[in-house]
């Protein structure tokens, strides 16, 4: 018998890892405690999409929006209109022109993301709060009067965010055929090459639907797949 030469044996190793990883478990999640996550976003690495990874993430029950000028709570997403609606805490200590100076909420100019303005007021530039410019030394955001304009008890303090993912800012036909199946949108590999997270542990290429034949009872975990194959690649390296 004779053993298998080098490139032969790197491409089955290569193989049998990328398999092994294409069976990975969930690590995805639909929900960041109260609020849904669906594309674009994420809950953690390899979620939603790639572009908005490092600027919302999950912290325990909580959603945070990241910028250059801190990380800020999200209370809710509105997903038809494609808005975040994010809590600037300053804005409730912030009594000085100084200190605002250096609080005052803030975009990243490279993000997808832009400050929703409603005439006839004006926030400045596209990315930065420019109190300067308004003439303020201290400010406030307020997204929605819940239909009691004259009670600021009853108003929600905070700005509205606008999110942009592509040209056409429609979901991915793949994504939505996921999301449908009760799948969580992410992505894998250098490429960042689509894939559908199920609850079932699965990652699969499609959706959920199609993960849902593997019943657990069948289904083999991946350390012990792993653990198999490779026992079956020592046997086979050993007969040819």
């Amino acid at each position: 018998m004779k053993q298998l030469n080098s490139s032969s044996t790197s491409l089955l190793l290569l193989h049998l890892l990328l398999f092994i990883h294409s069976v990975s478990s969930q690590t995805c999640r639909n929900t960041c405690g109260p609020l849904p996550l669906r594309y674009p976003f994420g809950g953690g690495p390899g979620c939603g999409d790639p572009q908005f990874q490092t600027y919302l993430t999950c912290a325990g029950d909580t959603l945070l929006f990241n910028t250059h000028t801190g990380s800020y709570p999200v209370d809710s997403i509105d997903y038809p209109n494609k808005i975040l609606h994010v809590q600037d805490p300053s804005m409730t200590t912030c009594t000085t022109s100084s200190t605002c100076a250096t609080t005052r909420f803030g975009l990243d100019w490279n993000a997808p993301f832009t400050f929703v303005d409603e005439e006839p007021v004006t926030l400045g530039p596209s990315f930065e709060m420019d109190l300067g410019k308004l003439k303020c030394e201290s400010y406030v955001g307020v997204y929605g009067f819940n239909d009691q304009t004259m009670n600021p008890q009853a108003w929600k303090y905070g700005f509205g965010i606008k999110y942009r993912f592509s040209v056409e800012n429609g979901v991915p036909g793949a994504c939505g055929d996921c999301e449908a199946s009760n799948g969580v949108c992410g992505y894998n590999g250098p490429y960042s090459s689509f894939v559908c997270s199920c609850a079932n542990g699965i990652n699969t290429t499609s959706n959920c639907y199609f993960a849902a034949s593997w019943n657990r009872a069948d289904f083999v975990r991946p350390f012990s797949m792993g653990i198999g194959l490779i026992s079956l690649w020592s046997l086979a390296s050993t007969m040819f």
